[in-house]
């Protein structure tokens, strides 16, 4: 799971991550298909992030049958 944050520079007043009220830079920390993701969005708009991180994590995920989850659960198992 993705999430976007302020990561403050160190002219700002403000250290909190969740702050939105400022204008520092806005990265996405997180994971994404078992990767460890923690990169600048190059933006400093909150609403513009939000987005991207949608887009990145709403990837498709590929169709499976019943019968084939079924067997592969009882593979597994």
């Amino acid at each position: 799971m993705l999430r976007p944050y302020r990561r403050h520079e160190k002219s700002s007043p403000h250290r909190s991550a969740t702050y939105r009220r400022c204008t520092c830079p806005v990265w996405v920390d997180g994971t994404l298909e078992r990767r460890r993701v923690r990169k600048s969005l190059d933006t400093r708009n909150w609403k513009l992030p939000e987005e991207q991180v949608l887009a990145m994590g709403m990837e498709p995920a590929p169709a499976i049958s019943v019968e084939d989850a079924c067997a592969a659960y009882l593979k597994e198992r």
